[in-house]
């Protein structure tokens, strides 16, 4: 119930699955969110609708995130 310690472990587990897949953004959300055991490193993503939605959420917010960050520091 921490929060502090929440974003903390969330953010070492999914290194760890960035790390695993070696720097595939998009396996990695697809496994941080549907489960390691249900990602492999060449085969497709899961058939999952919330995983795939949740990859697109993530990337798409992400995205934003970098554009606002370069137009900040211009």
């Amino acid at each position: 119930y921490d929060a502090r310690q929440n974003i903390n472990g969330g953010v070492r587990y999914f290194k760890k699955l960035y790390d695993a897949y070696e720097g595939d953004i998009t396996r990695s959300l697809a496994a941080y969110n549907a489960g390691p055991g249900r990602v492999t490193k060449e085969g497709p993503l899961p058939k999952i609708a919330e995983t795939r939605n949740y990859i697109q959420k993530v990337i798409r917010y992400y995205q934003l995130y970098r554009r606002s960050r370069t137009s900040s520091s211009s």
